[in-house]
């Protein structure tokens, strides 16, 4: 289900998003000043919505030529030793059999 956010509500996310995505943009008033920052408030329409379901699908490069997929291996192996993420993909990949070409 679908439902709008009162004005108030908005204008709280859209200060949370700038600031996570655009801090630069709020440092700097002479940037964005507050005349831009209410004609953009204006010109948007803050929504929340409720998911009732969520469907996920395994997308690990499965679909791809061999050579690709070898290629997506190389690239995890030498980020492994310095990104833990990295290392665990590589891992679950090469455990599911899935990717790996």
């Amino acid at each position: 289900t679908a439902a709008f956010l009162e004005e108030a509500q908005t204008s709280i996310l859209l200060e949370e998003t700038v600031q996570h995505y655009e801090a630069s943009l709020l440092d700097d008033r002479q940037i964005v000043t507050e005349e831009i920052q209410a004609k953009l408030r204006a010109a948007v329409v803050g929504f929340k919505i409720t998911l009732t379901e969520l469907q996920g699908k395994l997308k690990l490069g499965q679909h791809r030529q061999a050579a690709d997929q070898q290629g997506v291996v190389a690239g995890l192996q030498a980020q492994a030793e310095t990104n833990s993420e990295a290392a665990e993909l590589l891992r679950y990949m090469r455990q599911k059999q899935i990717g790996i070409g």
